[in-house]
């Protein structure tokens, strides 16, 4: 008996068949439909607005940080020539037995566009510098002016260093000033306008309204001195 065949049996795939692969065949196949060309997509309206407002806020707090340490490094200059000037004074109390008096307290001088009452500060320049005397009441009335420049005989004078950032030359007189580059005010002990026995020395520091304040009502008064920088 004849043993079944083990072989597979070939079959012809339709895709071999001699006509699948002609040409025209081939060109009567249906073109691939092109998908769209998808369009640049923009900003709307609400999307702009909203990336306005962040940049607008992101540069609203920078420029806030900024104008606070400025401030702030402002302050702390201030303090620390307002510690200067103390020690100055404390060495002219001790070498002529009481503290400087202005001999014009109610002058003023023009600082940053801005009058503020320089009389005290003209006088603290000379008292402390040696530099001029015309500033500081004296018995014998008169005195020199300051020329900026201190002398053999003025350095005996000479209470304290004064760095060049200490004073200002405005209009032809010199003033000692604070961090904000404006005049350090100053009464002396015993007038009606003075909280302090001895002498009351401030800056307005950053407020630019009260520049001429000086009452004793003002001094005490929180809500107006609530941005100075006082000697107590």
């Amino acid at each position: 008996m004849a043993r079944p065949s083990t072989r597979p049996s070939l079959q012809r795939c339709p895709e071999s068949h001699p006509d699948a692969a002609h040409p025209s065949n081939l060109m009567n196949l249906p073109s691939p439909t092109p998908l769209p060309l998808a369009r640049p997509r923009g900003f709307t309206l609400i999307e702009l607005l909203v990336v306005i407002a962040i940049i607008a806020l992101m540069a609203s707090l920078t420029i806030g940080a900024f104008n606070y340490a400025t401030k702030a490094a402002a302050r702390n200059r201030t303090s620390a020539t307002q510690g200067s000037i103390m020690a100055g004074l404390e060495k002219y109390n001790t070498e002529f037995g009481e503290y400087p008096m202005p001999s014009a307290p109610d002058g003023t001088a023009q600082f940053n566009n801005t009058t503020y009452k320089a009389g005290g500060a003209e006088m603290l320049y000379q008292a402390l510098s040696g530099d001029g005397t015309s500033a500081i009441q004296l018995a014998t009335g008169g005195g020199r002016g300051s020329d900026g420049i201190i002398d053999d005989e003025e350095a005996k004078s000479m209470m304290m260093e004064m760095p060049k950032e200490m004073w200002l030359q405005v209009g032809g007189r010199f003033y000692i000033i604070d961090g904000f580059r404006r005049p350090f005010q100053y009464t002396k002990g015993g007038q009606p306008n003075a909280v302090n026995p001895t002498y009351d020395l401030w800056s307005y520091g950053d407020d630019e309204q009260n520049t001429q304040e000086d009452t004793l009502a003002a001094k005490t008064n929180p809500q107006i001195s609530v941005k100075w920088i006082t000697n107590g």
